[in-house]
């Protein structure tokens, strides 16, 4: 039995060249010296809680509805058939995954639902447009990614069969290197014999298409995200643990490709970026872009008495980092000289539709509110469309002003 298609698609067409490349001439902010201002103020910037940058984005989007300009986001259209769906998890060896049956009182036993989110951009592959994409049991994070490809004639998507399965895996990254190849990241993930996940790294591999790549790294941690720029490989991190604790942002700069793949030393304190997350937040930088933009995420964690998590809160967000040194560039208050990260809140789970599944049928609520940034692609007359997972169970799209729009570059500042 196929899927309905869960919505039509009213995007224009995706234009065909988008990833990672320089969207804009952004100036050199003007330099403030990290010492004097430390001095005059006693500390450093810090991003404001994951709260207060939502607060403001939500009042933001009440007032773009009371003037009748706010656009919601929609479900990506797709057609999928969730037998194949299952028989992909079953032909690996998953336990507990099941086609519609009928029990011994003759009554029909509900099949097992595959979601599908967290996925890349959309990109071009020998021909044809395709995102990889995070596929799972609805009461498993036992995933596998695979590769959609768009219906030219309808716009919708299907699942890939001709393109590679990557089993054990999760949330997909999409970049090219100077020469044009691909690099796929994904978090390949082991766990026990209860299916909990209790441990990841990431790797990555790297093609000059799809159907060619090659083992290229491995890396600790999740959320890493190299980016070519116009002289050297920038390597964003998301460590967690001794360092970075639930998730902070961190990077080196390398020479090149080869520079960054031999790279195997341990992120430490001084890799991670001056100005960072609040330790009762964590977040990643999903999809960086070649000139210091990036669009990631910030997330907290509600906990129950017992100290379990009972609820997660993943927004949007959109960043500005210095192109020269990858550090946070800042806004000056004219009156006071204080300076501000260039961080805000760009979208949630509440700009997309009501009828998303929720991915944990014993907690529903616990991932109700998440969204996660995909990808982003820049169209005409300022406008982006950002490429999102929510709820972890489907993929969403939603067209909405280019953040960029509203700096306002005199009053920019970069600590050195």
């Amino acid at each position: 039995m196929s899927v309905a298609v869960e919505a039509q698609s009213s995007f224009p067409p995706i234009p065909a060249v988008f990833l990672a490349e320089r969207t804009s001439q952004i100036p050199r902010p003007k330099a403030v010296s990290l010492k004097e201002y430390i001095a005059r103020t006693g500390s450093v910037p810090s991003i404001p809680l994951a709260s207060v940058l939502h607060d403001e984005y939500a009042k933001q989007r009440d007032l773009e509805k009371e003037k009748g300009i706010y656009v919601p986001g929609e479900l990506l259209p797709v057609d999928f058939d969730q037998p194949s769906l299952r028989q992909l998890f079953i032909d690996r060896g998953r336990k507990n995954i099941y086609h519609d049956r009928i029990n011994t009182d003759g009554e029909i036993v509900m099949d097992t639902p595959i979601d599908w989110y967290n996925p890349t951009q959309p990109f071009n592959d020998q021909g044809d447009r395709v995102m990889a994409v995070r596929f799972e049991p609805r009461d498993s994070e036992l995933s596998l990614v695979g590769f959609i490809k768009e219906d030219p004639r309808t716009g919708k998507y299907r699942f890939d069969h001709t393109r590679p399965i990557i089993d054990m895996a999760q949330d997909p990254s999409v970049t090219f290197d100077n020469k044009g190849n691909l690099i796929l990241g994904v978090v390949k993930i082991h766990a026990n014999e209860n299916g909990r996940v209790t441990r990841f790294k990431t790797a990555q591999f790297r093609g000059p298409d799809v159907r060619n790549m090659r083992v290229f790294q491995t890396l600790r941690g999740k959320d890493n995200r190299p980016i070519q720029l116009d002289d050297r490989v920038r390597g964003y991190y998301r460590p967690q643990g001794e360092v970075g604790g639930s998730g902070k942002l961190a990077l080196r700069d390398y020479s090149d490709w080869e520079e960054y793949r031999k790279d195997v030393r341990t992120l430490t304190a001084a890799d991670l970026l001056r100005t960072n997350f609040q330790d009762t937040n964590h977040g990643g930088p999903n999809y960086p872009l070649s000139d210091g933009q990036v669009f990631g995420h910030i997330a907290e964690i509600g906990r129950d008495k017992n100290g379990d998590i009972a609820k997660l809160d993943y927004y949007d967000t959109w960043m500005l980092n210095d192109l020269a040194t990858g550090q946070f560039v800042y806004k000056e208050d004219p009156k006071t000289g204080i300076l501000a990260p260039v961080i805000k809140v760009i979208g949630d789970r509440l700009d997309y539709p009501a009828e998303i599944p929720d991915k944990d049928p014993a907690n529903p609520q616990k991932r109700r509110n998440v969204s996660f940034t995909g990808g982003v692609i820049h169209l005409p007359d300022g406008k982006i469309m950002k490429i999102n997972g929510a709820c972890d169970t489907r993929i969403v799209t939603r067209i909405s002003n280019d953040p960029m729009l509203d700096i306002d570059f005199s009053s920019l500042r970069v600590l050195v």
